[in-house]
């Protein structure tokens, strides 16, 4: 059965962070990112496929401070089990990030 989940980093900076890294098919359906650092600030997310592949899902995207950004806003991403989600900010402790997902569907 699927079921919603919820997780959140703090405080993301120049070491790329594991966000996301599924037992099992899964929807990314939000990916919510807060500049918290004092200035326009970039981050890079992406997805590490289990075959070998990269995908850049945000690529050096830069935020205003101070703002968020909704990287899903209406679109969905299926991720399945031995991908992994990655992200890194342009400085130490730049960004906070919420993603949602609805976890194991057929």
């Amino acid at each position: 059965m699927a079921t919603f989940k919820s997780y959140v980093f703090s405080e993301i900076g120049v070491t790329e962070a594991t966000v996301y890294a599924p037992s099992e098919k899964s929807i990314v359906i939000g990916l919510a990112i807060a500049n918290i650092y004092g200035s326009v600030m970039p981050i890079t997310i992406r997805l590490f496929k289990s075959g070998g592949a990269t995908v850049n899902i945000a690529k050096s995207r830069r935020i205003e401070s101070g703002t968020y950004v909704d990287l899903m806003a209406g679109n969905k991403l299926v991720i399945e089990s031995g991908d992994v989600l990655k992200a890194f900010a342009g400085d130490v402790d730049a960004f906070d990030l919420s993603i949602s997902v609805l976890e194991g569907v057929a």
